[in-house]
């Protein structure tokens, strides 16, 4: 009796947190920009945003207000003024700041305040608040060259002698800013200071990328002796300095020397993130010049800054046109594998980095890699990340950018090729479905669908054949990249009964993420015809240490086609060498997994 050709696909084990955006398949998605879907959810989940002052509160405000300034709609300016004075107190003074602390963190929601300011709501309370952050920039430690401390609190939590490229978003946007408005010029050069001292000390002139902090003194202990730069490329630190360059140029008037120098800085820089986007995801990781390192990570609010920095970037002129190419990769990855929608159609962006740091205690932030990715967590909708995704949307929105189709798919079924895609680009008017069959030289278009469409079933066929499907989105006047390639069977012959199983590409190493220890397995199993429906196949899914001794019974059942997802936690395996076996009849498919606690 012929045995069945069961063909097994292994896709790479991802943690579990890596699939978030699978749980949107199938759902409908409003024509809506995603910016305003962002802020929409946030006044769902926060309103007022926060009842105390600081730099996150700033930050997600900021995108508030561009959102309000592209709609025009007066109810995100109302949210942005409720959640204004609820950082402040009964007495006119600001919830949770503390001028002594001259923490430049605490600059940052002053662009807020001159907001209102040139929105002529001119209260007493926000003037005196604008004049207590000038005062304190005034006043600020610096180190010799003119840069800022990023903190200078006698008491605890001390910076001395150290910029870090965080501050430079937190003060310096606001600074010029505030030299525009209240025509003091010489701020500009004192800005432009900030800039260039932190760049000439923290940017590598290998990589191009910039330490997340330089110590004057070289006395930290994360300090390089010689440079006095902290070990690492935080991707967020890079992602808040290429933030305060593109936000600083917006006050800097065009006739001002000055501007040369940050428009060389975000070129310089533009170049760099560009060599470290993931070249399959698109997005950027925690660590950005080890990607590939075990325990590594792709995060949110670093690839929404890039995206948000370069987008505006192109569009000001400060840098080519050739980003788009970084900027529509790095977008499309951001909605694939960072936003996920929920029943009451808010969206939530995942995969966060709380916090980092450098120095202080309890433990002690050393800065190294191990660090930022094994001492930092992880959450959703934290407003470090959710503001730049505002920033990053409204600017791929105002270039009309067309997504491509997401989690793009073709499977074999009795009725034909069904192919699904997720649709996440609210501008798209139609999608074009390209197909190459194994003995054709080029992908040719075999159908175009509407807007809302996300499956089509291609029944123009040869049996026995591999086919490789494709599809990109079109706008009225731009079209998409092309989705990723899936590729499927038609039917089986006795021929191919004997050869090996094919794989997809292979597994050589897994990490889960030492927080979340949990992996998916996945995998697929294409039809078998038997008359009009596919049969069933006995499938087992086993796991074996390198002593061939089994350790877990994933999977153990009867199983039609499709693509399946099996979640195993190696919380209790040690270290070393284990296989993942995937057999049905006498047929098998195996990966090994190298794990690393």
């Amino acid at each position: 009796m012929k045995k069945p050709n069961l063909i097994f696909a292994f896709m790479m084990i991802l943690p579990v947190y890596l699939l978030g955006a699978l749980s949107i398949v199938g759902q409908s998605i409003e024509k809506t920009p995603w910016s305003v879907r962002m802020v929409e959810s946030e006044m769902s989940r926060n309103n007022p945003y926060n009842s105390t002052w600081g730099y996150v509160e700033g930050t997600v405000l900021k995108g508030v207000e561009e959102v309000w300034r592209t709609t025009g709609d007066n109810a995100y300016f109302q949210y942005i003024q409720n959640s204004l004075d609820d950082g402040f107190k009964s007495d006119g003074s600001l919830q949770s700041y503390t001028y002594s602390d001259f923490s430049l963190d605490e600059i940052c929601e002053g662009r807020i305040l001159l907001l209102m300011y040139k929105e002529g709501k001119n209260e007493a309370r926000y003037q005196a608040a604008i004049d207590t952050l000038r005062k304190q920039l005034q006043n600020q430690p610096r180190v010799a060259e003119g840069g800022f401390w990023h903190r200078d609190n006698k008491k605890s939590n001390a910076y001395p002698h150290q910029m870090w490229l965080d501050g430079i978003y937190m003060a310096n946007p606001f600074y010029a800013e505030y030299g525009l408005l209240f025509n003091e010029p010489q701020d500009f050069d004192d800005v432009i200071t900030q800039l260039t001292v932190m760049e000439n000390h923290a940017r590598d002139n290998v990589t191009g990328l910039l330490y997340h902090g330089w110590d004057e003194s070289k006395t930290q202990a994360w300090a390089n002796p010689v440079t006095g730069c902290s070990p690492s490329f935080w991707g967020r630190a890079d992602g808040w300095y290429a933030m305060a360059v593109v936000d600083v140029l917006d006050y800097l008037p065009s006739d001002y020397q000055g501007r040369a120098k940050a428009i060389a800085i975000i070129q310089r820089l533009a170049e760099a993130l560009k060599k470290v986007q993931d070249p399959v995801y698109g997005t950027w990781y925690q660590v950005l010049d080890q990607g590939t390192r075990t325990g590594n990570y792709r995060e949110a609010s670093a690839s929404c800054m890039f995206v948000y920095a370069l987008a505006k970037a192109i569009r000001l002129g400060y840098i080519d046109n050739s980003y788009w190419d970084v900027v529509k990769k790095g977008y499309t990855g951001i909605l694939n594998e960072f936003i996920t929608i929920n029943s009451d159609k808010t969206i939530n962006l995942e995969k966060v980095c709380i916090t980092a740091g450098l120095g202080g205690s309890n433990p002690y932030r050393d800065g190294t890699f191990d660090y930022y990715t094994k001492q930092t967590y992880i959450a959703k909708n934290d407003g470090k990340g959710v503001g730049p995704f505002i920033l990053a949307s409204i600017e791929v929105e105002k270039a009309e950018l067309v997504v491509p189709p997401l989690n793009f798919k073709a499977a074999y079924k009795p009725d034909g090729v069904n192919i699904t895609w997720t649709d996440k680009s609210y501008n798209a008017t139609s999608f074009a479905i390209e197909r190459k069959g194994e003995t054709d030289n080029n992908f040719k278009v075999i159908a175009v669908v509407s807007k809302g469409e996300t499956s089509f079933t291609d029944n123009d066929f040869k049996e026995n054949m591999k086919y490789e499907y494709r599809a990109r989105a079109f706008s009225e006047s731009d079209s998409s990249n092309y989705s990723e390639t899936s590729s499927t069977y038609t039917g089986t012959t006795s021929a191919d009964d004997d050869k090996p199983i094919e794989t997809g590409f292979n597994l050589f190493q897994n990490y889960p993420n030492p927080f979340n220890p949990e992996t998916i397995i996945k995998y697929s199993i294409p039809s078998i015809k038997t008359g009009h429906a596919p049969s069933l196949q006995h499938v087992v899914l086993k796991v074996y240490n390198l002593l061939g001794k089994e350790v877990a019974t994933l999977v153990n059942e009867e199983k039609s086609s499709g693509n399946y997802f099996t979640t195993f936690n190696a919380t209790s395996l040690p270290s070393g060498i284990y296989f993942y076996t995937l057999s049905s009849g006498n047929i098998t498919a195996t990966k090994k997994l190298m794990l690393i606690k």
